[in-house]
């Protein structure tokens, strides 16, 4: 959707989205669009196959020393020395790609275990949801400390500060504070300071 959602009123945004500002989506409505779009997946983490984690094994300086030994021992006959590397080699790699598959795996089972947690409102209740589950049109509610798990648009907030990335300068962030309505620069231009993103961590303030 290439809406701008930061220009549009909140009535219209309902709308669009068919929810409630108030009482947010209906518990079938979410479950519906769950199936339909499926997970919230900014936070994933892919799993690595065992053919990528011996690649990087594989791209290992000393193996790609080892492995020069080896056909120079057997370039000039000493087959002695090229069969030794040759077993250390493969023991070398299997014992390696062994090792860096199930430390990715623990990495992978960590990220599945740490996914960020955030509270919707649903059928005019509140519910405390794992990020993977929020679809479009999900009213959240926000406050210090939270990590903001999608793109949206701010209904009502107070004294509410973010940490983002500058758009500028992508390795940084900075604090930015959020309202309800658009504020104009007039060298700017609009600053979408009633809209959040994905990412970022609320610093303090409610929304």
């Amino acid at each position: 959707m290439n809406e701008k959602w930061f220009s549009l009123e909140i009535g219209e945004i309902e709308n669009k989205l068919k929810t409630n500002a108030a009482s947010g989506l209906s518990r079938k409505a979410a479950r519906s669009r769950f199936r339909k779009e499926g997970k919230n997946e900014f936070f994933y983490m892919s799993q690595k196959s065992v053919g990528c984690c011996l690649k990087q094994v594989l791209a290992d300086p000393m193996l790609l020393l080892m492995i020069a030994v080896t056909a120079i021992a057997a370039v000039f006959g000493n087959l002695t020395v090229a069969a030794v590397c040759s077993v250390l080699m493969l023991t070398n790699i299997g014992s390696a790609t062994v090792v860096y598959v199930k430390s990715c795996r623990v990495a992978e089972s960590m990220a599945e275990y740490s996914q960020p947690k955030v509270t919707v409102i649903r059928d005019g209740n509140l519910y405390y949801a794992d990020s993977r589950a929020v679809v479009v049109g999900d009213v959240l509610m926000l406050s210090e400390g939270d990590i903001i798990p999608c793109d949206a648009r701010i209904i009502s907030c107070d004294n509410f500060f973010v940490s983002q990335y500058d758009g500028a300068h992508a390795e940084s962030e900075e604090q930015v504070e959020k309202t309800c309505g658009a504020v104009y620069d007039e060298k700017s231009g609009i600053k979408h300071s009633n809209m959040v993103y994905a990412g970022s961590s609320v610093i303090s303030g409610s929304a």
